[in-house]
């Protein structure tokens, strides 16, 4: 298709003539009309206003939002079984270490503190993978539910990331202060023990 013969295209009447020129196929099946427009009653199989339109899309918004729901619920439960399997796994990976450290004379309160730190750093870049990712991931999942008629676009604010980042943290805090409780339990033999 030529240049000029896409300016036709735009600034024209879309007409057969300058469809077929166009070379497409021209067969309409919408009219954007306005209120003054004249039209023959038997040419229009239905009609719907802008209104109606909005309507629409809002009823399909308000019926999505109980599984926007139930996926807020999920992803809440999915953050703090990660994380306290994190937090688990770390420790028990970690327990000979931290047996040594205490056979060298580090106070509990030290490995606390160490445990704190370990924690941090990867809820941290945990956090600063997920940011991105997860807007990538909205924008991926809301794109599922256009269609032709309606195109919906993800939607986040700065509020909303701020409440899912405390969220997360406090998460992260919550899980670490209560694995590092299980510093209490390290025996000290068992930095003894032969590697199994």
């Amino acid at each position: 298709m030529k240049q000029n013969d896409c300016i036709d295209l735009i600034f024209s009447n879309i007409t057969a003539h300058t469809w077929q020129k166009a070379k497409g196929f021209y067969q309409p099946t919408t009219l954007l009309v306005g209120e003054n427009y004249k039209y023959h009653k038997q040419d229009i199989n239905s009609k719907i206003s802008i209104n109606e339109q909005k309507k629409n899309a809002y009823n399909f918004v308000n019926s999505l939002m109980s599984i926007f729901a139930l996926i807020i619920v999920f992803g809440a439960l999915l953050i703090i079984i990660v994380l306290y399997n994190l937090g688990s796994l770390s420790f028990v990976e970690r327990m000979r270490d931290y047996a040594t450290l205490r056979v060298l004379g580090i106070h509990k309160k030290k490995l606390r503190i160490l445990t704190l730190i370990e924690n941090l750093i990867t809820t941290f870049i945990g956090w600063l993978i997920g940011i991105p990712a997860g807007i990538w991931f909205l924008g991926q999942y809301v794109n599922t539910f256009s269609t032709i008629n309606l195109e919906y676009t993800r939607y986040y604010n700065w509020s909303t990331i701020l409440i899912a980042s405390v969220f997360v943290w406090i998460c992260s805090l919550s899980t670490t202060l209560f694995i590092s409780r299980r510093i209490r339990s390290i025996y000290m033999v068992q930095a003894l023990k032969g590697v199994e």
